[in-house]
Formats: C-alpha cells, sequence, structure tokens
C-alpha cells in the first residue's frame, strides 16, 4: 500500500506539474515534472516484474490499481515532456534577445520588442490611423490609413 501512495503521488506531480510550468516556472519545474513520472513508471514496472507476494509490492493488493497508476503516470509523463518541449522552445528563442540585453545592459529592448506602439509607422500610416497622416507633412487632409 506504501508503493501506491508513493507512485499516486509523483504521477500527480507529473500530471500537475507540466501544466502549471507553462504558466511559472518554466524549464526546471517541466523537467522535474518529467522526472517524476519516469521514477513513477520506473517503480510500476519494477512491481510488475517482481513475484507476487502477499504484502509487498504495488500488484498485490489489485491489477487494476495498478493499470489505473500506470495509465496516470504514462499521461503526466507525456504532458510533462510536451510541456518541457515548449518551454526550451520559448527559453531557446528568448535566450539572445536576453544575452544581448545583459550584454549591453540595455533592458527596455527586451520590452520594446514586444510593444507595438514602440515600433515606427511609415510615411503612409498604419492600418489603425497611428501613423504620422499628410497633413501633418504639409500635404493634402487625407492619408493612407483605412480610417481616414
Amino acid at each position: 500500500m506504501k508503493d501506491y501512495k508513493s507512485i499516486q503521488m509523483l504521477a500527480s506531480i507529473s500530471m500537475i506539474g507540466g501544466p502549471v510550468s507553462l504558466l511559472v516556472g518554466g524549464v526546471p519545474l517541466s523537467a522535474a515534472a518529467v522526472i517524476c513520472g519516469i521514477i513513477a513508471l520506473v517503480m510500476l514496472r519494477k512491481g510488475k516484474e517482481s513475484p507476487p507476494s502477499d504484502e509487498e509490492g504495488p500488484f498485490s493488493n489489485g491489477p487494476a490499481i495498478a493499470q489505473n497508476l500506470m495509465r496516470q503516470a504514462i499521461i503526466g509523463t507525456a504532458v510533462s515532456a510536451v510541456a518541457l518541449i515548449l518551454n526550451g522552445a520559448a527559453l531557446a528563442s528568448i535566450m539572445p534577445a536576453m544575452l544581448e540585453a545583459i550584454q549591453t545592459g540595455d533592458y527596455s529592448s527586451l520590452w520594446n520588442a514586444t510593444d507595438p506602439s514602440a515600433s515606427s509607422s511609415s510615411a503612409a500610416g498604419s492600418a489603425f490611423g497611428g501613423g504620422s497622416s499628410a497633413a501633418d507633412q504639409g500635404g493634402s487632409a487625407s492619408s493612407g490609413s483605412i480610417w481616414g
């Protein structure tokens, strides 16, 4: 019974840690969730290979519980592995900008890259009228934006 509780705890950590790592925690949390899932799977497989006894092992009280734990551990490991891949891709895409900001000391460039109002507008104007109009430049009152 003790094995069931520890396997269920590890599988639950794996199932919860993966999705939570997409919001907060990132790569370390998703890596820990994958490791917990793998440990749960190894413990289940080791209990499956051990000879059945009256009191010991995860399969002694019932194979249905062990099958449910196996399914939970597989799903948790898969979900946390997908989260680890997504977190790793996000980290790899952000890392060059972070290293450049650290080397130059200009951390505002990290926020300006995602701020649409910080981008420069063309002379004709943007689609939402954010650019400079032709009247501001000394021309006619019509501008290149769709909002006039």
